[in-house]
């Protein structure tokens, strides 16, 4: 008779369990090379994270002392960086208590990309940029290499596929909008953010976290939107590169051109 054992519920001696526990040894040795690989990379001051954006925070100060004190506040109690921020910091994002939102590669200046790119998240670094002394925080690592950009070509053929996991904004005025529109968009004006972008940021208006789509007359203040909506922490922006002018032209000539 076979001998049968249990290590976390996996039957050791029938064959199907161990070819269980094998895939998972395997799985197991996979993930501890992968943290070897990615602690080699941070010690030859490469970058542990090799493509996608991360969602960051900073504190910008003008000296390396300020900096260091502030490093060692945030260690000691990581809750007081909004206060911090909004309190020392010498950069704009200081309103949003420091919030950088996702940022991308090519987006910041060399030596704060390649040191945010290269830490674990939730872990403090100083970081010197020729702008000063940042103290920086990356609290979410995104792996999906979206592009921020989407032809109409690919719009309309995941629109005809019946495309649920994605939202669309328009983010023309309403005197355009009465010119020319298209089915499933909700309006956000680029002109009146002040007045959405908080209802936004408490998720009332948007999911933060899906695929969305921006459109404008031409892909100019959609790409625009792109950037701010992803600073504010909008996960996955993308421009509808030519705007609704292009979706009429090379899809839909019923609709409106202006």
């Amino acid at each position: 008779m076979m001998r049968v054992s249990f290590v976390d519920g996996i039957a050791l001696g029938s064959r199907d369990g161990c070819w269980r526990m094998l895939r998972l040894c395997g799985r197991q040795i996979e993930w501890n090379r992968t943290m070897c690989r990615r602690a080699r990379l941070v010690e030859m001051g490469g970058e542990l994270h090799e493509s996608g954006q991360v969602r960051v925070r900073h504190i910008q100060v003008d000296t390396e002392p300020m900096g260091r004190q502030v490093l060692d506040q945030v260690k000691e109690d990581g809750s007081r960086f909004e206060e911090l921020a909004r309190a020392i910091s010498s950069c704009g994002t200081r309103d949003r208590g420091g919030r950088l939102g996702w940022v991308r590669r090519g987006a910041m200046v060399p030596e704060f990309e390649r040191a945010v790119f290269g830490t674990l998240p939730g872990l403090p670094v100083l970081i010197q940029t020729p702008f000063g002394w940042h103290v920086a925080i990356v609290d979410e690592v995104d792996d999906v290499d979206m592009p921020r950009t989407i032809t109409v070509e690919e719009f309309e053929y995941r629109r005809r596929g019946g495309e649920l996991d994605w939202q669309l904004v328009d983010v023309r005025d309403a005197e355009e909008r009465d010119k020319a529109s298209m089915s499933g968009f909700i309006s956000l004006p680029m002109s009146q953010h002040p007045v959405w972008t908080d209802r936004m940021l408490r998720g009332e208006l948007i999911d933060l976290d899906k695929e969305t789509i921006l459109m404008c007359h031409k892909g100019t203040r959609s790409s625009h939107m792109c950037d701010y909506l992803a600073q504010l922490g909008v996960r996955h922006p993308r421009s509808l590169i030519g705007g609704i002018d292009a979706y009429s032209r090379d899809i839909d000539s019923s609709i409106t051109r202006y």
